[in-house]
């Protein structure tokens, strides 16, 4: 879904089946941004961004948590480990206001005529 909400920009999007792949994509890539589902096989989101965080190479990176849990604990984790969370479902403004924090962007000013 995220994709398709994204598809009408000149986004380059990579894909990581688990944390491990995402942390190797992340060395040998340097995205502009990584939204990071918290739950996924063989190694967390969790896990994933507490490694980032600890890595040079990576910690500057912006790293947005993606997750469906609703509880007041998980979220002041993910705080203290992501530097934004987006809650699903995921809505399109979300998604993009979400972006727009991390990303470089312009906003067009729309200039109507009156006569």
């Amino acid at each position: 879904m995220i994709e398709t909400y994204l598809e009408d920009w000149d986004f380059e999007i990579m894909f990581a089946e688990n944390g491990r792949e995402t942390i190797d994509n992340a060395k040998e890539f340097k995205p502009d941004l990584i939204l990071l589902d918290m739950k996924m096989p063989e190694m967390d989101g969790y896990e994933a961004s507490e490694i980032m965080n600890n890595d040079s190479e990576l910690q500057d990176i912006p790293v947005v948590a993606i997750t469906a849990s609703a509880l007041k604990q998980d979220e002041d984790i993910i705080s203290k480990l992501c530097d934004g969370y987006l809650r699903k479902p995921i809505s399109k403004s979300v998604l993009v206001y979400e972006l727009m924090r991390f990303l470089p962007h312009k906003v067009k000013d729309k200039i109507e005529e009156t006569t």
